[in-house]
């Protein structure tokens, strides 16, 4: 990037240092500061001196900004990129090319776990169904083989005394309950 001092430009435009910084900001041009020299960009030079023109030619410095902006099309520079750039640039572009061959390699092998999974599943769904199958049978068989539990006679207080119904009602009333 190419660059002007302040003062070589105001010289080359014959206007004052303070006049040449405030058509900058006017113009919307970037002063670079080093140490205690103040520079703008050489490719500017053009603006200033359309600026010169308008100012000179009776427009106020802020209408002539716009006009001069308007008019002109300032291009962004673009900073050389040093040989040690470079060298980082290539090995950054190495990474990403290795991180994105192995992003497709994981794709791959996820598609394929995914497959081998469906197929697991369903053959899990399978054997749920034929165990639950036999199950069912086994209950049915167990069912069948199994004695009959033998019943349960209830206890009839009709073959208890009277003083014995009495004495368990006033202390002992649970005894009175049918139980099996």
């Amino acid at each position: 990037m190419n660059k002007l001092s302040i003062k070589e430009a105001s010289k080359k435009l014959e206007i004052s240092p303070t006049q040449c910084r405030y058509w900058s900001k006017l113009l919307e041009i970037e002063i670079i500061k080093q140490g205690r020299i103040s520079y703008i960009q050489s490719d500017t030079e053009g603006l200033f001196h359309a600026m010169k023109k308008a100012v000179e030619g009776g427009q106020a410095p802020s209408v002539a900004a716009i006009e001069v902006k308007a008019t002109f099309v300032r291009l962004p520079t673009v900073p050389a990129v040093e040989p040690q750039n470079n060298k980082r640039l290539e090995q950054l572009e190495k990474a990403i090319m290795l991180l994105a061959e192995a992003n497709n390699k994981l794709t791959e092998s996820n598609k394929l776990l995914s497959n081998d999974n469906k197929h697991i599943i369903a053959g899990l769904k399978a054997q749920g169904e034929v165990i639950a199958r036999q199950s069912i049978q086994l209950n049915r068989l167990t069912l069948k083989l199994l004695p009959e539990p033998p019943k349960v006679q209830k206890k009839t207080m009709a073959k208890v005394s009277f003083m014995k119904k009495l004495w368990l009602e006033m202390f002992n009333p649970e005894a009175l309950r049918a139980v099996p």
